[in-house]
């Protein structure tokens, strides 16, 4: 076997050689410390950027923005370790910046950039779809969608990061495209089909939902108007969806109260509930107040049928929640109280003989 050959350097090639390869370490060094400086720079400005995005917003907010804020903070407090440790994992922290573009619907043209960015974009472009029946611009991208989750060909590579899904106001979603989109999309925790279930639906439509995903977080099931339906899929819900943070069941009437407590008596880590326009009375407030215990917001509105009394205790009970759009019903009786109250305030006789009557 020949031997390898090697180069024979002189004394003097050997100190340049040496001396080049300090250069080139030297000259590394700096690069890095540059790069750690721009690293630190950039995220200190998402950092500030997102201070001002946030208080700009903190007072629009709405139940499900509030849950995502919680999840934007924690990536925050991610960054801002690495920017303090100077510990940069580069595809962790390119992802973490890619997901501010995202928001800002700025992250389509990064995919082209390169194929290391487009690994680490292509998932946060699938992490969350959001989708409005009722716009001209998300028709197309509705077709393409449901293309995909109907075609019943192979999954998308990237289908199992999607945890977010929202289509509003969408009265074509069919039980067939529903089952699509489940056996599509096995990862989901934020549901939102706001104004898009068909009434004569919603009972196999929660059935699947409740057999789907178990690890639901956000459920919004809510309708444009009170129409005829039944509440047997809630049931489903009650068995089987346990780590519920946020409900929003708005304007269906047609779900008893004895179904809607039981789903408040199986989610105990509920945060936001929307009851507005549903039948409920002081026997769904006080299993509110005995079951959750981490609740924050309320929504009563076209809720007639509660008292004053139910909801005031509910608030002594917990000091967090606020209760939106409660609006206290007066009764006949205590209408009359009210008026005679005022009619004995001064002592006027005639006042005094009309409380009287009353």
């Amino acid at each position: 076997m020949p031997s390898k050959k090697y180069r024979i350097y002189s004394e003097k090639e050997k100190i340049n050689t040496v001396e080049d390869i300090k250069e080139s370490l030297m000259d590394l060094e700096r690069n890095i410390t540059k790069i750690h400086q721009n690293l630190k720079s950039i995220c200190w400005e998402i950092y500030f950027l997102y201070n001002t995005m946030s208080f700009s917003k903190s007072s629009e907010l709405s139940s499900s923005e509030e849950i995502e804020e919680g999840f934007q903070r924690d990536q925050i407090q991610h960054i801002l370790f690495m920017a303090y440790s100077s510990i940069f994992i580069i595809p962790e922290l390119l992802e973490q910046i890619l997901y501010y573009l995202a928001v800002d619907k700025t992250l389509y043209p990064i995919l082209f950039v390169c194929r290391f960015w487009y690994r680490c974009d292509a998932p946060i472009i699938w992490r969350r779809i959001e989708l409005k029946g009722n716009e001209v611009n998300d028709r197309s991208r509705l077709e393409r969608f449901f293309k995909i989750v109907c075609g019943g060909g192979k999954k998308p590579v990237y289908s199992s990061k999607l945890t977010h899904l929202k289509i509003l106001d969408y009265r074509s979603l069919s039980n067939k495209k529903i089952k699509g989109i489940m056996h599509t999309f096995q990862n989901i925790i934020h549901l939102d089909f706001g104004g898009s279930i068909k009434p004569e639906s919603i009972g196999n439509v929660l059935k699947l939902i409740a057999e789907s995903y178990p690890n639901l977080k956000y459920l919004n099931i809510s309708t444009l108007c009170s129409e005829f339906g039944n509440d047997k899929g809630l049931c489903a819900i009650t068995n089987s969806c346990y780590k519920i943070e946020c409900l929003n069941i708005s304007r269906r009437t047609e779900f008893s109260e004895i179904s809607i407590c039981s789903v408040i008596r199986s989610c105990p880590r509920l945060q936001h509930l929307d009851l507005s326009f549903c039948k409920i009375t002081d026997i769904t407030i006080k299993k509110i107040a005995g079951s959750c215990f981490n609740i924050k917001y309320l929504n009563l509105e076209g809720c007639n049928n509660i008292s004053k009394e139910a909801v005031d205790q509910l608030v002594s009970l917990n000091l967090n929640i606020h209760v939106d759009n409660f609006v206290e019903i007066i009764t006949p009786p205590d209408l009359i109280k009210m008026v005679r109250n005022y009619l004995t305030q001064n002592n006027v006789t005639s006042r005094e003989i009309l409380a009287q009557r009353l």
